[in-house]
């Protein structure tokens, strides 16, 4: 209904078929969150989180908490104002300090408007998140039930199958489900007995959703002949989340005796580790490996039929050394006795004529890379200021036939020996930015600089040096 409505796990959860503040206090204990932290409740509006609420206020003389709440608004129904309203007259009631938050839905290829608008609101709660402050959601036991159900049916691994951890890092702070051992019908019990009132979404009753067709249509009947289902689902994912763990002890051993490690600084590569020493390890270890080093990094898993790829294609032993598998966002990709963990690159973007004009006082993005060059005057070390008088500088990117110019009478090597002598594997060698003086190689990003462009001992120059744009603020870089 549109108006207001009224009432008619976790290993570190305890479980009941009742629910009041004790055993919230329980549970709050269990996590941990401790007496006098900041907590902020995200606050839908609806049932579980009014529950969640009201319950919470009754413990502030027991925990001394700083309570406040948060409504997001996803704005996709046309009562959502309302509901926004209705929220802050409950904590103005309440007595709890209320900010709304208005998110716009971004929808990637694929993705429903559920997954889109749970991403949306996931990211607003972790941006109005305080330093060390807890997220507190009020996610039951038959949400986790149903959690692991979907999961289930998707073909999730022990990291799937192992649900919503009760509690776990989140943005500065953490997110907290102390809820996760009490049912639905337990909350909507305490509602009644409270005379609570909340705002129903219209929405969860659209069984199209796979979550509310397995709410609707599915729990009702497995809960008519298996009345404790919510309860032994949640422990079922408890177990799941202990193997899950015991798998990441093994593939953390495992990526040290492979020799993984990042990449830091680099706007492509993530990090590496050694195919000859991963293909040493049982086939199932490998995997298990290769998916902890990518989740660890942040990056979504590849399929298993692409983790199948990489195995059966990047870690044989072969002799061409090289190759790749992508996926969405990502790629691996062999090159000699490494494998690499990369960002997927934007397509290259070069002007029509294949470069772009540099005034190095200036920060320089490239278009399409996620990178931007700076130039740092220095003394004795670089391109010499001086030289640059009256000229222009320009970047570009390898077309094929470029040489540099090599210190004394060494005369002129090829860029692809250039490339081979300073590691930079194959795959990365397009990417990587030219700096020309007119017609001059001067700098190959900041790996190598012209030795003939070098400044006198006490003179200044400027060194390029090469950043990303996802890791480095541009306001922040110091610039001529």
């Amino acid at each position: 209904m549109n108006a207001a409505g009224k009432a008619s796990g976790s290993p570190a959860n305890p479980t009941s078929t009742l629910f009041d503040p004790a055993f919230l206090s329980a549970s709050l204990k269990s996590l941990p969150v401790p007496p006098g932290a900041r907590c902020c409740i995200a606050y839908s509006g609806g049932l579980d989180s009014h529950v969640l609420l009201h319950a919470l206020c009754s413990l502030r003389d027991e925990y001394s908490f700083r309570l406040r709440a948060v409504h997001i608004n996803h704005g996709l129904h046309p009562d959502a104002r309302q509901w926004s309203e209705h929220c802050a007259h409950v904590c103005d009631e309440l007595g709890v300090a209320l900010a709304v938050r208005d998110v716009d839905i971004k929808r990637d290829s694929g993705e429903s408007t559920e997954a889109a608008a749970r991403q949306a609101r996931y990211a607003a709660l972790s941006q109005e998140l305080q330093e060390s402050e807890y997220c507190l959601t009020a996610q039951h036991a038959d949400d986790q039930a149903e959690t692991l159900l979907l999961q289930l049916l998707r073909g999730a691994g022990m990291h799937g199958l192992a649900g919503m951890p009760a509690l776990t890092t989140f943005g500065p702070g953490r997110l907290g489900r102390p809820l996760l051992g009490v049912s639905r019908s337990a909350l909507a019990e305490y509602a009644a007995q409270h005379g609570l009132v909340w705002k129903h979404d219209p929405s969860n009753d659209d069984s199209r959703f796979d979550r509310n067709y397995l709410r609707n249509e599915v729990m009702p009947l497995i809960y008519a002949r298996w009345p404790s289902a919510a309860h032994a689902l949640s422990r079922s994912a408890t177990h799941a989340a202990s193997a899950a763990e015991m798998l990441d002890q093994q593939g953390m051993r495992d990526l040290a005796a492979v020799r993984a490690h990042a990449l830091h600084g680099d706007s492509v590569c993530l990090a590496c580790l050694d195919v000859a020493l991963i293909r040493q390890l049982p086939g199932p270890r490998q995997a298990n490996a290769l998916r902890c080093w990518i989740r660890n990094h942040g990056i979504k898993l590849p399929s298993n039929a692409r983790l199948t790829t990489v195995q059966e294609n990047l870690l044989r032993d072969n002799q061409s050394g090289s190759g790749e598998v992508q996926w969405t966002g990502a790629a691996l990709r062999r090159d000699g006795d490494l494998l690499f963990l990369c960002r997927q690159p934007h397509p290259k973007q070069p002007t029509a004529d294949g470069s772009i004009a540099w005034d190095p006082a200036c920060l320089l993005e490239l278009p399409g890379y996620d990178l931007v060059l700076q130039a740092t005057v220095v003394t004795g070390q670089g391109c010499a200021l001086s030289r640059l008088e009256g000229r222009h500088l320009t970047v570009r990117w390898r077309q094929g036939g470029e040489t540099c110019r090599m210190a004394a009478g060494f005369g002129r090597k090829p860029l692809r020996k250039v490339f081979q002598d300073l590691g930079i594997p194959t795959w990365q060698r397009d990417t990587v930015p030219l700096v020309y003086l007119d017609d001059e190689l001067v700098a190959v990003s900041h790996y190598w600089v012209n030795p003939h462009m070098l400044p006198a001992a006490h003179a200044n120059g400027i060194v390029f040096s090469a950043h990303s744009t996802q890791h480095v603020s541009i306001e922040n870089i110091r610039t001529l």
